[in-house]
């Protein structure tokens, strides 16, 4: 009887062992499944994200201007190649409008500089021409040579500076960038921002990070954004890993209304942190204006 028991006991002790060495076994399996993804599949299914944006403020003349919207590109030396697919998929949505949102490079030093990717950048056409501004990368990495790369350029880099573009029907509208600061002050100066937003009609904005954005003046009618790569690495339910906890889930991706001001945040196309991303893939952003207004 004794022998018996003893030998149910084992059975039971050997299934047991089984289960928690089959369960661990395939916890880590699943685990290596999911970081073999984010690190060497979803860094490379790379969307368009095509949108309208219907508003009562865009003037009726505007209505159907095709903007696109690229930024955070973080070009590695193994992604220089990548870039030139990245330009002709802009440049096959045939937009008026090209904006570039800032962090071109990486401010680490494990990278192209700028002038190496100029050549790829000025393929980029539009009507109405291609704009850019500066991030934080830039900055980290020499913001000098970002600058002189685009001196002989037809990219227009906006450095706290605004400039008033005309459709051929004659309708004028302003674009407005914002240079990358991380002081707080800067971005809530009253005359700074009066200055910028002075001329009358529609106005662009193009800001890197999206805290700018509450600091804005109501007639910033539009604005993009990137620097938060959508929080890059997101989890269900509980969303953005490495996401920096200022900006919150509503300033991370997507669209934000705040009174008469919309925010339009991309994912990006590269990564920071870790060559990684996880549920929040690289996108090229398309936004259509629709006029609403009155006639």
């Amino acid at each position: 009887m004794e022998k018996s028991s003893s030998k149910s006991y084992c059975l039971r002790r050997l299934r047991l062992l089984v289960k928690r060495h089959y369960a661990i076994v395939l916890s880590s399996a699943i685990l290596a499944g999911i970081f073999f993804y984010a690190v060497k599949v979803e860094p490379t299914l790379r969307r368009i994200t095509r949108m309208e944006f219907a508003d009562e403020q865009i003037p009726a003349e505007l209505d159907g201007l095709k903007i696109a919207f690229a930024a955070d590109l973080h070009v590695t030396y193994e992604g220089s190649n990548a870039l030139s697919d990245i330009v002709q998929a802009i440049n096959r949505e045939q937009c008026d409008l090209i904006l570039l949102g800032g962090d071109f490079i990486n401010g680490n030093g494990r990278g192209p500089l700028m002038t190496t990717l100029m050549p790829t950048l000025e393929k980029l056409q539009a009507p109405l021409g291609v704009y850019a501004i500066t991030g934080n990368h830039e900055y980290q990495r020499g913001i000098d040579a970002f600058k002189d790369a685009f001196a002989n350029s037809h990219l227009r880099l906006l450095i706290d500076d605004r400039i008033t573009l005309q459709l051929a029907n004659g309708t004028s509208f302003n674009l407005i960038g914002l240079d990358y600061t991380a002081n707080p002050h800067r971005r809530s100066d009253p005359q700074r921002m009066q200055e910028l937003f002075s001329n009358k009609g529609f106005n662009i904005t193009l800001c890197h990070t999206p805290e700018d954005f509450p600091f804005l003046p109501d007639n910033a009618h539009l604005t993009f954004s990137g620097h938060t790569h959508g929080g890059q690495l997101n989890l269900p339910l509980l969303g953005s890993i490495i996401n920096h906890p200022g900006y919150g889930r509503k300033l991370s991706y997507g669209k934000v209304r705040d009174k008469n001001k919309t925010l339009f945040v991309t994912a990006g196309l590269g990564s920071a942190y870790t060559q990684a991303r996880l549920f929040m893939r690289p996108e090229i952003m398309i936004l259509t204006l629709k006029s609403t207004a009155k006639k």
